[in-house]
């Protein structure tokens, strides 16, 4: 079992790591992973709503939902997705890993 986990790691990854290595690396990515995704949630929580719902764009106030973000919106626009890239990409590590 031991020498299975070693050869794929192996393979996948392109380097030899033992089972201490990949799990500690697991382990960080992990713990990166988290705080990332917490990065994400209060930047998308901290964000402003651009419409009123339903009633807003039947009203009319859909305008504003393709105006420019102004501000602190636009910082936690970018925050968030920055924040949505790195989630994904140690999501995909993880998975290699």
């Amino acid at each position: 079992m031991l020498s299975k986990l070693i050869i794929y790691v192996t393979i996948s990854i392109g380097f030899d790591l033992s089972l201490a290595e990949v799990i500690f690396l697991t382990l960080l990515l992990t713990i990166i992973q988290l705080i990332v995704s917490l990065g994400l949630i209060a930047a998308v929580l901290m964000q402003s709503s651009t419409s009123a719902g339903l009633s807003g764009s039947i009203a009319g106030a859909s305008e504003t939902f393709f105006g420019k973000k102004k501000g602190m919106d636009a910082l936690f626009s970018k925050l968030a997705t920055v924040c949505a890239v790195l989630f994904l990409a140690i999501t995909l590590i993880i998975a290699i890993i």
